[in-house]
Formats: structure tokens, C-alpha cells, sequence
């Protein structure tokens, strides 16, 4: 019987699950793959910030860059240009990977649930939450964030 994981991802669920002993399907990602969108989301973070503050002294200025020391500017640009970058390569290279090695190792086809958000399980599920509230909430933050990308791209030193 395989019963549906629930809990967050430990390390000893991702070692489980890495070895073949878990049982458990995921009406989300399973433990690695947990692990992996929060790298993923870090790294992009990582990122942003130091595109924020970088300056390519030719045609890309940061819009922050004015605000920081200059070590710290030729910091983020060579992190931002060179490892960041890369690693932001790699990180996508290594999902695709995955995806396509769901798709012929394990005969699961993740792209489907990717792209409409539903997914077969084993088990019914409690249906999500989406009401109203959430959808209002949704759309302040989208407007917070436009908001925030507005004041970061018109500020002046």
C-alpha cells in the first residue's frame, strides 16, 4: 500500500527516498525535489540581489550599485557574470534532467501536472484552498512587487 507523504521534507526523508526505501507518493514534489526548488529559489535570489548592485562599467548598471561600496560591486558583478550565472545554468540543466528522467527511468510524466497543476495520486487528496482571500492576496503581492520593481528601476542616485 503507499500512502500519500505529508510531512516536510527531513533529511532523513530525502536520504529515504533516495535509497528506494520510501513508500510515500507526493501530491508535490518529494523530499529531493523540496530540496531542490528551495536551492533553485535561493539561487535566484542570490541573483537578483546581485544584479541589483552590479556594474558591468560599460553598459549595466544596477540600479542600487550607488549604494554599496565598490569591493562590493566588483563582488556581485563577478558573481553575478561568472558562478551565478553558471550555477543558474546548471540548476535548470539538472531539472530538466530530472523531468526527463521521471519520464523514462520511473515511466512518470511530470510536465503534464506542471503545466495544468493537477496530478494523478494513488489516493484522493483534500481538494486546496482557493478562494476569494487567496486570490485577493494574490494579486496584492503581484501589485506590491510591481510596485517595488518600479521604485528599484526609477531611483536615482
Amino acid at each position: 500500500m503507499v500512502s500519500l507523504g505529508t510531512t516536510s521534507p527531513s533529511p532523513s526523508s530525502v536520504v529515504a527516498y533516495v535509497q528506494g526505501r520510501s513508500l510515500l507518493s507526493w501530491a508535490g514534489h518529494n523530499p529531493l525535489g523540496s530540496w531542490s526548488v528551495v536551492v533553485l529559489l535561493l539561487t535566484l535570489t542570490l541573483q537578483v540581489a546581485t544584479g541589483l548592485i552590479s556594474d558591468d562599467e560599460i553598459a549595466n548598471v544596477g540600479p542600487l550599485s550607488f549604494w554599496v561600496p565598490g569591493r562590493w560591486v566588483s563582488w556581485a558583478t563577478s558573481w553575478h557574470k561568472d558562478w551565478g550565472q553558471s550555477l543558474v545554468m546548471a540548476l535548470v540543466i539538472l531539472h530538466l534532467s530530472a523531468l526527463v528522467w521521471y519520464r523514462f527511468k520511473k515511466k512518470v510524466s511530470l510536465v503534464p501536472a506542471m503545466l495544468h497543476g493537477d496530478k494523478s495520486l494513488p489516493e484522493p487528496v483534500t481538494a486546496s484552498k482557493d478562494h476569494a482571500a487567496q486570490r485577493l492576496l494574490a494579486i496584492v503581492l503581484f501589485l506590491l512587487s510591481a510596485l517595488a520593481v518600479y521604485f528599484l528601476v526609477t531611483i536615482q542616485p
